[in-house]
């Protein structure tokens, strides 16, 4: 199986901050806190500078995309129904690491929660990190 490097080198050859398989044609589905947990994990295996076989990549760049998604869906919330929205992103905004480091540690301390959803465990986690 082919490992290939995984974090990309921008033009100015500069390493950028988003790994290569940030461009992972191939998404997969995060259906509960364990694998939410698994694709994060590979994610942060990545940054670190580790190679990723290309399955890695793709779990790693689904949790990525998944946390962006998420991470819109709350902005657009508090953007349109703010009185109703029980997350309150701070004005600065959230970046997409920053929150999945959020989540990954709400996953790490509440290892009993992983078989829940992994969208109402996105929801909690910000919504403790970023109460009304």
């Amino acid at each position: 199986m082919e490992v290939r490097p995984s974090i990309a080198t921008r033009n100015d050859g500069q390493r950028s901050p988003l790994p290569a398989f940030a461009k992972a044609s191939a998404w997969l589905a995060f259906t509960d806190g364990n694998s939410l947990s698994e694709g994060i994990r590979l994610y942060e295996k990545a940054l670190a500078g580790s190679p990723l076989t290309p399955e890695e990549e793709r779990a790693a760049s689904s949790a990525v995309g998944y946390m962006q998604g998420f991470l819109g869906g709350c902005a657009v919330w508090a953007t349109f129904d703010k009185d109703n929205c029980p997350i309150r992103l701070p004005k600065e905004g959230v970046t997409t690491p920053q929150a999945i480091k959020i989540v990954e540690k709400f996953l790490n301390d509440h290892p009993e929660d992983l078989h829940s959803v992994a969208d109402g465990l996105c929801y909690v986690a910000l919504a403790k990190a970023f109460p009304i």
